[in-house]
């Protein structure tokens, strides 16, 4: 194994009803707090008026900041920044899914000290220090309940959207994740969902430069197993909590470090699907996933096939002697799993032409340029996996019993 530091200072308090209690978690931190927030969905489900309503009978004032988008913006945390050191807010409450969580770490540390958003996902400048977060989680998926990543779109210059990671002080000094609030996520997007959590646990698991690995190999298998199993189970039915409640915390644990401790490698499907979203922010991220990650895991079984045919056996039971011929019908099974449930099959799934490919590409080569895997992943190669997407170079994968 590479060796490793793991440290994660968050407090997860998880259970049924967690989120009426966001005002006793919250006080321990601040009085006044900018309540970050989505959409509509968060007033129509009711939850925002028990936040607060929780937030004010614990002493805790309230700002409201609303209308943070999929795929969040720079311009919108940078108004964030404006209004928490306008209003004098000593404390971030973030209430939605990894978009707002993601907007509230950029403004958690931008009102914190004097350092950008941008700065930190374009130059790797972490945040100094960052006004306390607490999230209130309602979208379990990109894990950053329990992390200091977070992405945005720079919608003000570049137009590229950034991932990275703001440093110890955006991490969520507490994090809520109540199960009930995600009954109102429909079992379309918990498809979605679904697909972020995999590629999270699987994108090292497949580059990792270590090459015995037994304990972080069984770890993210039986994650990924218990992620479809838990797909499954609330697709068939929508209303049980049981399943929804070991989705969250499998989100939560595929992204919050723990796995991937000592593996090494990178996560070229996340690059990509960075570049998707940039040229077409209405695709969701989980959306575009379920696509890439299937795709690449085809491409890469090619030209390196250990990993993916152990996938391919450990989590598909796919019964083939040679390991290419294994990892591509592994990835082959991947895709369907994920099409079973509403995913995309290729890219007119996602409403996307083969003459806006080249654009996905661009965009993505520019994130390689800041994430360093420029070399590894260079446009044309990057083109090229998106190619394989393509309805007509969708062929059976071919099984061999030998």
């Amino acid at each position: 194994m590479i060796p490793f530091r793991f440290h994660n200072p968050v407090n997860v308090v998880f259970g049924r009803g967690a989120a009426a209690n966001v005002g006793q978690e919250a006080v321990q931190y601040g009085r006044k707090a900018l309540l970050v927030y989505g959409q509509a969905s968060l007033k129509q489900s009711g939850l925002y008026d028990r936040l607060v309503l929780s937030l004010q009978q614990a002493g805790v004032a309230v700002v409201p900041f609303g209308n943070v988008q999929a795929n969040p913006l720079l311009s919108h945390a940078r108004q964030g920044i404006a209004l928490a050191k306008a209003e004098g807010c000593d404390l971030v409450v973030a209430a939605g899914g990894g978009s707002v969580l993601d907007t509230a770490k950029g403004i958690a540390g931008g009102a914190g000290c004097d350092i950008d958003p941008w700065d930190v996902l374009s130059k790797g400048t972490p945040f100094t220090t960052a006004l306390p977060l607490v999230t209130v989680l309602t979208v379990p998926a990109a894990g950053s309940e329990m992390n200091c990543g977070f992405v945005l779109t720079d919608d003000v210059a570049s137009g590229i959207k950034g991932g990275g990671f703001g440093g110890s002080p955006v991490f969520p000094k507490v994090s809520i994740l109540d199960p009930e609030t995600t009954l109102s996520v429909p079992p379309g997007y918990m498809t979605y969902a679904c697909a972020d959590v995999m590629s999270h646990l699987l994108e090292k698991y497949f580059t990792a430069s270590s090459t015995w690995t037994p304990v972080q190999d069984r770890l993210i298998e039986g994650l990924v197993l218990a992620a479809m199993e838990c797909l499954a189970a609330i697709h068939a039915d929508p209303d049980a909590l049981s399943p929804r409640e070991a989705f969250m915390w499998n989100a939560t644990l595929a992204w919050n470090g723990l796995p991937p401790c000592g593996l090494g490698g990178s996560t070229p499907a996340h690059l990509i699907e960075h570049g998707l979203s940039a040229v077409f922010p209405r695709i969701a991220h989980g959306e575009g996933l379920a696509l890439i990650q299937p795709t690449w895991l085809r491409w890469f079984a090619m030209r390196s096939p250990a990993r993916p045919a152990r996938f391919a056996r450990a989590v598909f039971g796919v019964d083939v002697a040679c390991d290419t011929l294994a990892g591509v019908e592994g990835a082959r099974r991947y895709l369907d799993f994920l099409a079973r449930f509403g995913g995309p099959r290729d890219w007119s799934g996602c409403g996307v032409a083969e003459a806006d490919l080249a654009a996905v590409a661009r965009s993505a080569s520019q994130l390689a340029q800041v994430w360093g895997m420029a070399d590894a992943y260079p446009e044309p190669l990057i083109l090229e996996i998106l190619k394989m997407a393509l309805s007509a170079n969708l062929k059976p994968a071919p099984v061999d019993a030998s």
